[in-house]
Parts: C-alpha cells; sequence; structure tokens
C-alpha cells in the first residue's frame, strides 16, 4: 500500500508541477502606493520586468483574494515547480524500492516520505 501511496502523490506532484509556471520563482514585495498588489510570485523562467516574464500569484491590497501574507508569497516561491518535481521523484524511488523490500522502504525511505504522500493527497494521516 505504502509504495502505491507514493506513486499516486508523485503522479499528483508531477501533473501540478508541469502544468504550473516554469519555476524558479522568487517573491518580492510591492511597495508602490499606484500597485494594485502588497506582494507577488514571480516566475525567473524570464527576466522580471520584460513582457514575457509571468506573475504567478499576488495579493490584492483590497478585498481581499490572491496571496494572503509576504510569508504566504515567499513560502509559495519556495516550493516552485523543481522542488515538486524532485519529491516527486524521491516518492518514485521510494515507491520502487518498497515494492523489492516492503521493509526497506520503512528503513530507508522513511515513514514520514509516506506521511508527505498523505499530506499531498489529503488523506488522513
Amino acid at each position: 500500500m505504502s509504495a502505491d501511496l507514493l506513486r499516486r502523490a508523485a503522479q499528483t506532484l508531477r501533473q501540478h508541477a508541469e502544468g504550473a509556471t516554469a519555476g524558479p520563482w522568487n517573491a518580492s514585495a510591492v511597495d508602490s502606493p499606484d500597485a494594485v498588489v502588497t506582494s507577488a510570485v514571480y516566475s525567473f523562467a524570464h527576466p522580471t520586468g520584460t513582457p514575457e516574464s509571468e506573475v504567478v500569484g499576488a495579493s490584492k491590497k483590497a478585498r481581499g483574494g490572491g496571496i494572503r501574507t509576504g510569508r504566504d508569497a515567499r513560502y509559495i516561491a519556495l516550493v516552485h515547480p523543481p522542488v515538486a518535481l524532485a519529491l516527486a521523484t524521491c516518492m518514485e524511488q521510494a515507491a520502487w524500492m518498497g515494492e523489492k523490500d516492503s521493509d526497506l522502504l520503512h528503513r530507508v525511505a522513511m515513514p514520514e516520505l509516506v506521511d508527505i504522500a498523505r499530506a499531498i493527497l489529503r488523506e488522513s494521516l
């Protein structure tokens, strides 16, 4: 069961990461009084300020919505698509090990990796 859980979580991570704006991402405060947002997450796939640069997400000054705080923006930027893809690879390798030897999964891959998979899939811990 753990191997299947890890594979499903890896697949979910890959789907979302591959469908997201290319990384790496960076968070930035927006200090201009004319700005409509207070913080934003940008993709570094293209240089900031170029027509191709992309805002991944932003917080609005009024009416709520978007990214709630600068801390949230920094966290979102930290866990950009390359992080999700690397974690998916770890989960796939652990699942492979678990199929070869289920005890090995618990000795090497750590039960915490299974907990992470459950959290990704929103399954109870």
